[in-house]
Protein backbone atom coordinates (compact mmCIF):
# COMPACT_ATOMS: atom_id res chain seq x y z
CA UNK A 1 0.00 0.00 0.00
CA UNK A 2 1.17 3.75 -0.95
CA UNK A 3 3.06 5.63 2.11
CA UNK A 4 2.83 2.44 4.11
CA UNK A 5 6.55 2.14 6.14
CA UNK A 6 8.26 -1.21 6.49
CA UNK A 7 10.15 -2.21 9.22
CA UNK A 8 12.53 -4.91 9.65
CA UNK A 9 12.74 -6.42 12.92
CA UNK A 10 16.36 -7.27 13.95
CA UNK A 11 17.59 -9.17 16.66
CA UNK A 12 20.78 -8.04 18.64
CA UNK A 13 23.59 -10.41 18.52
CA UNK A 14 23.54 -11.64 22.23
CA UNK A 15 19.82 -12.94 21.77
CA UNK A 16 20.09 -14.51 18.75
CA UNK A 17 23.32 -16.18 20.29
CA UNK A 18 20.99 -17.32 23.35
CA UNK A 19 18.28 -18.72 20.80
CA UNK A 20 20.85 -20.95 18.97
CA UNK A 21 21.72 -22.55 22.76
CA UNK A 22 18.37 -22.82 23.37
CA UNK A 23 18.14 -24.51 19.74
CA UNK A 24 20.86 -27.11 20.86
CA UNK A 25 18.01 -28.69 23.10
CA UNK A 26 15.98 -29.64 20.38
CA UNK A 27 18.29 -31.60 18.21
CA UNK A 28 19.77 -33.13 21.47
CA UNK A 29 16.42 -34.47 22.91
CA UNK A 30 15.53 -36.31 19.68
CA UNK A 31 18.59 -37.89 19.85
CA UNK A 32 18.16 -39.20 23.27
CA UNK A 33 14.76 -39.98 22.74
CA UNK A 34 16.03 -42.39 19.77
CA UNK A 35 18.45 -43.87 22.76
CA UNK A 36 15.53 -44.40 25.09
CA UNK A 37 13.28 -45.92 22.88
CA UNK A 38 15.96 -48.22 21.39
CA UNK A 39 18.11 -49.00 25.01
CA UNK A 40 15.50 -48.50 27.76
CA UNK A 41 11.84 -49.85 26.49
CA UNK A 42 11.55 -51.73 29.69
CA UNK A 43 11.49 -47.96 31.04
CA UNK A 44 8.85 -45.37 31.64
CA UNK A 45 9.40 -43.31 28.37
CA UNK A 46 9.78 -39.90 29.88
CA UNK A 47 11.35 -38.71 26.58
CA UNK A 48 8.17 -39.78 24.97
CA UNK A 49 5.95 -36.29 25.48
CA UNK A 50 8.66 -34.16 24.55
CA UNK A 51 9.26 -35.29 20.93
CA UNK A 52 6.17 -35.32 18.93
CA UNK A 53 7.54 -37.65 16.06
CA UNK A 54 10.49 -40.18 16.66
CA UNK A 55 13.08 -40.08 14.90
CA UNK A 56 15.70 -43.14 14.85
CA UNK A 57 19.26 -41.84 14.63
CA UNK A 58 22.17 -43.10 12.83
CA UNK A 59 24.21 -46.20 14.91
CA UNK A 60 27.14 -43.68 15.77
CA UNK A 61 25.13 -41.21 16.99
CA UNK A 62 23.15 -43.79 19.18
CA UNK A 63 25.97 -44.72 20.35
CA UNK A 64 27.92 -41.87 21.51
CA UNK A 65 24.57 -40.36 23.19
CA UNK A 66 24.30 -43.99 25.12
CA UNK A 67 27.30 -43.44 26.05
CA UNK A 68 26.83 -39.99 27.65
CA UNK A 69 23.60 -40.66 29.51
CA UNK A 70 25.37 -43.18 31.20
CA UNK A 71 28.27 -41.66 32.60
CA UNK A 72 25.82 -39.26 34.02
CA UNK A 73 23.70 -41.72 35.33
CA UNK A 74 26.80 -44.14 36.90
CA UNK A 75 27.51 -40.33 38.92
CA UNK A 76 23.94 -40.31 39.96
CA UNK A 77 24.09 -43.84 40.88
CA UNK A 78 27.49 -43.33 42.88
CA UNK A 79 26.43 -39.95 44.33
CA UNK A 80 23.44 -41.14 45.64
CA UNK A 81 24.81 -44.70 47.53
CA UNK A 82 27.88 -42.62 49.17
CA UNK A 83 26.71 -42.22 52.94
CA UNK A 84 26.85 -38.65 54.02
CA UNK A 85 25.36 -37.32 57.14
CA UNK A 86 23.93 -34.17 54.88
CA UNK A 87 21.14 -33.82 52.54
CA UNK A 88 21.59 -34.51 49.42
CA UNK A 89 20.97 -32.05 45.74
CA UNK A 90 21.41 -32.94 42.67
CA UNK A 91 21.76 -29.91 40.35
CA UNK A 92 21.20 -30.12 36.66
CA UNK A 93 22.67 -27.17 35.13
CA UNK A 94 21.46 -25.89 31.50
CA UNK A 95 18.88 -29.02 31.75
CA UNK A 96 16.92 -28.47 28.35
CA UNK A 97 14.19 -30.94 28.44
CA UNK A 98 16.48 -33.49 29.89
CA UNK A 99 13.93 -36.09 32.01
CA UNK A 100 17.67 -36.90 34.77
CA UNK A 101 15.27 -35.98 37.79
CA UNK A 102 12.44 -38.22 36.60
CA UNK A 103 14.57 -41.01 35.46
CA UNK A 104 16.69 -41.39 38.58
CA UNK A 105 13.66 -41.25 41.30
CA UNK A 106 11.93 -44.13 39.21
CA UNK A 107 15.12 -45.97 39.18
CA UNK A 108 16.54 -45.27 42.60
CA UNK A 109 13.42 -45.02 45.24
CA UNK A 110 13.93 -44.44 48.73
CA UNK A 111 16.91 -42.13 48.81
CA UNK A 112 16.15 -38.71 50.56
CA UNK A 113 17.20 -36.50 47.58
CA UNK A 114 16.14 -32.82 46.07
CA UNK A 115 17.09 -32.35 42.24
CA UNK A 116 16.57 -29.29 40.66
CA UNK A 117 16.95 -28.18 37.34
CA UNK A 118 18.37 -25.00 35.92
CA UNK A 119 17.86 -23.49 32.79
CA UNK A 120 17.13 -20.04 30.77
CA UNK A 121 14.00 -18.73 31.62
CA UNK A 122 12.05 -19.64 28.55
CA UNK A 123 13.35 -23.18 28.28
CA UNK A 124 11.65 -23.57 31.71
CA UNK A 125 8.85 -22.84 31.09
CA UNK A 126 7.92 -24.82 28.24
CA UNK A 127 9.44 -28.09 30.71
CA UNK A 128 7.17 -26.84 33.83
CA UNK A 129 3.86 -26.79 30.84
CA UNK A 130 5.29 -30.55 30.08
CA UNK A 131 5.27 -31.55 33.48
CA UNK A 132 2.14 -30.17 34.87
CA UNK A 133 0.31 -31.95 31.67
CA UNK A 134 1.87 -35.52 32.07
CA UNK A 135 0.96 -37.38 34.85
CA UNK A 136 4.06 -39.30 33.66
CA UNK A 137 6.34 -36.64 35.48
CA UNK A 138 4.09 -36.14 38.36
CA UNK A 139 3.64 -39.63 39.59
CA UNK A 140 7.41 -39.47 40.22
CA UNK A 141 8.16 -36.13 41.46
CA UNK A 142 6.00 -36.01 44.66
CA UNK A 143 3.00 -33.41 46.15
CA UNK A 144 3.18 -30.02 43.92
CA UNK A 145 3.67 -26.53 45.80
CA UNK A 146 2.42 -23.31 44.68
CA UNK A 147 4.50 -21.02 43.32
CA UNK A 148 3.63 -17.52 42.05
CA UNK A 149 5.12 -17.52 38.68
CA UNK A 150 7.43 -14.40 37.33
CA UNK A 151 5.53 -11.85 35.34
CA UNK A 152 6.79 -10.54 31.89
CA UNK A 153 6.24 -6.66 31.21
CA UNK A 154 4.49 -7.65 27.85
CA UNK A 155 1.58 -9.48 30.24
CA UNK A 156 -1.10 -8.16 31.58
CA UNK A 157 -0.02 -7.63 35.65
CA UNK A 158 -4.18 -8.09 36.81
CA UNK A 159 -5.06 -11.39 34.54
CA UNK A 160 -5.33 -14.35 37.34
CA UNK A 161 -5.53 -16.55 34.72
CA UNK A 162 -2.02 -15.89 33.64
CA UNK A 163 -0.41 -18.58 31.90
CA UNK A 164 3.45 -19.16 30.75
CA UNK A 165 3.75 -18.28 27.12
CA UNK A 166 7.05 -17.85 24.71
CA UNK A 167 8.54 -14.62 24.91
CA UNK A 168 8.06 -13.98 21.02
CA UNK A 169 4.58 -15.64 21.08
CA UNK A 170 1.43 -12.83 20.81
CA UNK A 171 0.07 -12.09 23.90
CA UNK A 172 -3.81 -12.46 23.75
CA UNK A 173 -4.31 -9.53 25.87
CA UNK A 174 -1.77 -7.29 24.17
CA UNK A 175 -2.95 -4.32 21.17
CA UNK A 176 -0.83 -5.67 18.82
CA UNK A 177 -1.38 -1.78 17.64
CA UNK A 178 0.86 -0.17 20.39
CA UNK A 179 4.02 -0.92 20.70
CA UNK A 180 5.87 -2.72 23.18
CA UNK A 181 7.92 -1.75 25.67
CA UNK A 182 10.52 -4.48 24.40
CA UNK A 183 11.19 -2.61 21.27
CA UNK A 184 12.86 0.30 20.20
CA UNK A 185 13.72 1.87 16.33
CA UNK A 186 17.25 2.17 15.66
CA UNK A 187 18.40 3.79 12.42
CA UNK A 188 20.98 1.94 9.59
CA UNK A 189 21.82 2.01 5.94
CA UNK A 190 20.61 0.10 3.51
CA UNK A 191 22.98 -1.55 0.40
CA UNK A 192 22.17 1.55 -1.68
CA UNK A 193 22.89 3.88 1.06
CA UNK A 194 19.41 5.13 1.98
CA UNK A 195 18.91 5.70 5.68
CA UNK A 196 16.26 3.71 7.19
CA UNK A 197 14.93 2.64 10.30
CA UNK A 198 14.73 -1.25 11.99
CA UNK A 199 12.78 -2.31 15.11
CA UNK A 200 15.08 -4.25 17.57
CA UNK A 201 12.94 -6.61 20.28
CA UNK A 202 14.81 -6.34 23.38
CA UNK A 203 15.03 -9.04 25.47
CA UNK A 204 11.44 -9.31 27.96
CA UNK A 205 12.58 -8.53 31.42
CA UNK A 206 12.08 -11.07 33.92
CA UNK A 207 13.43 -11.31 37.41
CA UNK A 208 17.25 -12.85 37.06
CA UNK A 209 16.70 -16.39 38.67
CA UNK A 210 13.16 -17.46 39.50
CA UNK A 211 10.99 -20.40 40.53
CA UNK A 212 8.97 -21.65 37.86
CA UNK A 213 7.88 -25.31 39.48
CA UNK A 214 8.22 -27.36 42.97
CA UNK A 215 7.62 -29.84 44.62
CA UNK A 216 8.96 -32.34 47.61
CA UNK A 217 11.15 -33.80 45.64
CA UNK A 218 11.75 -31.39 42.24
CA UNK A 219 12.69 -27.78 41.90
CA UNK A 220 12.77 -25.90 38.60
CA UNK A 221 14.37 -22.72 38.61
CA UNK A 222 14.57 -19.99 35.30
CA UNK A 223 18.14 -18.64 34.84
CA UNK A 224 20.75 -17.44 33.19
CA UNK A 225 24.17 -19.49 34.09
CA UNK A 226 25.86 -15.80 33.59
CA UNK A 227 23.92 -14.89 36.81
CA UNK A 228 25.81 -16.95 38.91
CA UNK A 229 24.85 -14.83 42.18
CA UNK A 230 21.36 -14.96 41.55
CA UNK A 231 21.67 -18.68 41.22
CA UNK A 232 23.11 -18.97 44.73
CA UNK A 233 20.47 -17.13 46.46
CA UNK A 234 17.79 -19.00 44.84
CA UNK A 235 19.42 -22.20 45.45
CA UNK A 236 19.81 -21.10 49.08
CA UNK A 237 16.19 -20.13 49.06
CA UNK A 238 14.67 -23.26 47.88
CA UNK A 239 17.15 -26.40 48.64
CA UNK A 240 19.41 -24.79 51.20
CA UNK A 241 22.32 -25.67 49.45
CA UNK A 242 24.72 -24.75 51.51
CA UNK A 243 24.14 -27.06 54.14
CA UNK A 244 23.58 -29.86 51.35
CA UNK A 245 25.82 -32.16 49.90
CA UNK A 246 25.72 -31.01 46.37
CA UNK A 247 26.36 -33.10 43.27
CA UNK A 248 26.03 -30.36 39.75
CA UNK A 249 25.50 -32.26 36.60
CA UNK A 250 26.27 -30.06 33.17
CA UNK A 251 25.80 -32.10 30.23
CA UNK A 252 27.38 -30.60 27.54
CA UNK A 253 25.55 -27.36 28.82
CA UNK A 254 28.43 -25.14 29.16
CA UNK A 255 30.51 -26.12 26.12
CA UNK A 256 28.71 -23.21 23.79
CA UNK A 257 29.16 -20.84 26.71
CA UNK A 258 32.14 -18.39 26.51
CA UNK A 259 35.18 -19.54 27.56
CA UNK A 260 35.21 -17.09 30.67
CA UNK A 261 31.75 -17.50 31.34
CA UNK A 262 32.23 -21.61 31.62
CA UNK A 263 35.19 -21.27 33.51
CA UNK A 264 33.04 -19.14 36.30
CA UNK A 265 30.21 -21.55 36.39
CA UNK A 266 33.01 -24.36 37.08
CA UNK A 267 34.95 -22.21 39.95
CA UNK A 268 31.27 -21.54 41.16
CA UNK A 269 30.67 -24.71 41.71
CA UNK A 270 33.54 -25.80 43.45
CA UNK A 271 33.41 -23.41 46.07
CA UNK A 272 30.74 -25.13 48.11
CA UNK A 273 31.39 -27.73 50.32
CA UNK A 274 30.87 -31.29 49.85
CA UNK A 275 30.63 -30.58 46.19
CA UNK A 276 30.90 -32.72 43.35
CA UNK A 277 31.28 -31.80 39.41
CA UNK A 278 29.98 -33.95 36.52
CA UNK A 279 30.88 -32.48 33.11
CA UNK A 280 29.88 -33.76 29.64
CA UNK A 281 31.33 -32.46 26.51
CA UNK A 282 29.65 -33.59 22.86
CA UNK A 283 30.56 -33.27 19.70
CA UNK A 284 29.19 -32.45 16.68
CA UNK A 285 26.93 -34.27 13.94
CA UNK A 286 26.09 -32.80 10.50
CA UNK A 287 23.40 -30.55 10.33
CA UNK A 288 23.85 -29.31 13.87
CA UNK A 289 21.64 -26.24 15.28
CA UNK A 290 24.68 -25.31 17.29
CA UNK A 291 27.02 -24.84 14.16
CA UNK A 292 26.30 -20.86 14.07
CA UNK A 293 27.44 -20.88 17.75
CA UNK A 294 30.81 -22.41 16.44
CA UNK A 295 31.46 -19.47 14.34
CA UNK A 296 33.13 -18.10 17.31
CA UNK A 297 36.55 -19.41 18.51
CA UNK A 298 36.09 -18.27 22.33
CA UNK A 299 33.72 -21.03 23.45
CA UNK A 300 34.56 -23.46 25.55
CA UNK A 301 33.79 -26.59 23.43
CA UNK A 302 36.66 -25.14 21.28
CA UNK A 303 38.65 -24.46 23.99
CA UNK A 304 38.27 -27.42 26.42
CA UNK A 305 37.37 -29.96 23.40
CA UNK A 306 38.66 -33.56 25.24
CA UNK A 307 36.59 -33.54 28.03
Amino acid sequence: MPGTRHVRTVKPASVKKDEAIIGTNDYSIVSKRSVEKLYYSGEPQFLKPCVSKFKRRAPLINRGYWLRMRAIDQAVQDFLQEPLERPKVIVNLGCGYDPLPFQSLFRYPGHEVHYVDVDYPQCIEKKVEMIRGEELYTSVIGTVHIVELPIRKSEAPNNPLRTHVDSSSTHPLRNENIRSEQEEDVPFFSATGNPKKATIKKKPEVPSCSTYFKTERYVAIGCDLRQLAALKEALIREVDILNCAVLFVAEVSITYMEVEAADAVIRWAAEFDNCKCELSCGYRAPGFQGDYLMESSNLAVVTYNSI
